[in-house]
């Protein structure tokens, strides 16, 4: 569906959602992020039971109405054959970050100038133009992931000793820039969650199965729904 997201193709081939729409499918509801107008939003009832359908790789003949409905909404559009509507899909979170035995000393600068950037760009740049700052990693990314498990814990230490309000998503951007994302040369994922009954929205940094800035079951409780 997205760059921002990785799943295997496995629904419909004649609708996609509309560009910068990502989406979760949570237990009983649809939850549906609008990247460049920064907000989450819900179908009704009738529009989530299409949009399910169309996930799932269903006729959208059975509900042609609520189909119509959901392209004039500009939820989904038409798109070539065989290309599907894809949800958000990292791999399952298994490992957490181990405790760091280095001195936060070491690493305050360097954090303190990511938590500042990640400030600056909270405070003046959309969700949208932040996470085009984030390259895609590249073939120069690290490969092992154990070099950039160690970089977070360096960045974890240090960051406890910084006078900052602990944020989830300004403190991953935080964590992406330290590793080296803006440079291209990082493989560690800004993940997004949400949660329904009652809503929420929860953001943290992975690599591979490896939670580099949360714990294992509290992210568990997420339903991703951008993955950068």
């Amino acid at each position: 569906m997205s760059p921002t997201g990785d799943a295997p193709p496995t629904a419909s081939s004649s609708y996609r959602t509309r560009r910068g729409i990502l989406f979760a499918l949570t237990p009983g509801r649809v939850v549906l992020l609008d990247v460049p107008a920064d907000r989450y939003f819900c179908l009704p009832e009738d529009l989530d039971l299409a949009f399910r359908a169309l996930a799932a790789g269903k006729d959208p003949d059975v509900l042609p109405q609520a189909v119509e409905q959901l392209l004039r909404e500009d939820v989904i559009t038409m798109a070539p054959e065989g290309v599907p509507i894809l949800a958000a899909a990292p791999p399952a979170p298994r490992v957490e970050l181990p405790a760091s035995s280095a001195h936060p000393v070491s690493a305050i600068a360097a954090v303190t100038r990511s938590m500042l950037l990640a400030s600056f760009e909270e405070r003046f740049l959309s969700l949208e133009r932040r996470l085009l700052r984030l390259k895609v990693p590249g073939d120069d990314a690290a490969s092992d992931a154990s070099l950039e498990v160690e970089a977070a814990r360096r960045f974890a230490a240090a960051r406890t000793m910084l006078p900052f309000r602990r944020k989830c998503l300004r403190d991953s951007f935080a964590l992406l820039h330290f590793l080296g994302r803006g440079r291209g040369v990082a493989g560690a994922r800004l993940v997004v969650g949400v949660t329904m009954d009652p809503f929420g929205a929860h953001a943290w940094v992975q690599y591979g199965e490896t939670v580099l800035n949360d714990r294992v079951d509290r992210v568990t409780a997420f339903t991703p729904i951008l993955v950068a």
